[in-house]
């Protein structure tokens, strides 16, 4: 049942379903309501992201070994950088949520809208790059699975 929320959405990352979301989006005197899908980055896939950047960390100490005075700074502070390197990463892609909108369209043009995939802060105003109309993106409801 689980492995009915679960998506690809690039190559290698597997993004958790997490709930869904009603957006309104609405320009001078008119609006429309879109739904929305949110999705989270699951503990694997962000270990496996940390992973890889201690890998690359390890890569380039490896390659400033043979340089001579390069290897006397280099190779001691990738040795300790590289771990926290790689628990930044971490930190930052674990549990992070991303927005899949459908149909997202300007109310007055009818143009698609590039509404931001991970929003900080609702709601959300920007201007329509084709009529360059204002237009705002507020929550209706939220539901989680």
């Amino acid at each position: 049942m689980t492995a009915l929320f679960y998506t690809r959405l690039k190559k290698g990352d597997i993004l958790k379903k997490t709930g869904n979301m009603q957006i309104r989006i609405s320009a001078e005197d008119k609006s429309l309501q879109r739904e929305a899908e949110i999705y989270a980055f699951t503990t694997v896939d962000a270990l496996k992201r940390a992973g890889l950047a201690y890998l690359a960390s390890l890569m380039l100490l490896v390659i400033c070994i043979p340089i001579p005075l390069v290897h006397f700074i280099a190779v001691p502070t990738l040795l300790l950088l590289g771990p926290l390197f790689a628990a930044l990463i971490f930190k930052i892609f674990f549990k992070q949520e991303e927005l899949r909108i459908r149909d997202a369209q300007c109310p007055t043009c009818q143009a698609a809208l590039k509404l931001a995939t991970t929003p900080t802060e609702w709601p959300l105003h920007d201007r329509c790059s084709e009529c360059r109309v204002s237009y705002q993106a507020e929550i209706l409801s939220k539901t989680d699975i």
